[in-house]
């Protein structure tokens, strides 16, 4: 075992598949998800900068907080997250 194995998904050996592509596959995985989380971010980070702008009043009327504004958003819009777990009331902030 070496160990490039601990970074393997459970049960590739026992598909017969290069040790390499597993591998590879796995890392490409990793930075897809990564890459998705910065997005997710980065929108974030232009919503919270418009709401930003807003009044405390309009903020509590839309049902946000300036205190948690950005967790708010961040959980909102993580796309690791399932849908379920979304808040709805952040699809339009117009």
């Amino acid at each position: 075992m070496n160990a490039s194995t601990y970074l393997l998904p459970a049960g590739a050996e026992k598909r017969g598949e290069s040790e390499f592509f597993i591998f590879a596959r796995s890392i490409l995985a990793r930075i897809s998800a990564s890459t998705a989380a910065c997005a997710d971010y980065f929108a974030a980070a232009g919503i919270d900068e418009q709401l930003s702008a807003l009044s405390d009043q309009e903020l509590r009327r839309r049902g946000l907080t300036r205190a948690t504004l950005a967790r708010d958003l961040c959980a909102a819009l993580d796309s690791s997250r399932p849908q379920g777990n979304r808040s709805p009331s952040y699809k339009s902030i117009d």
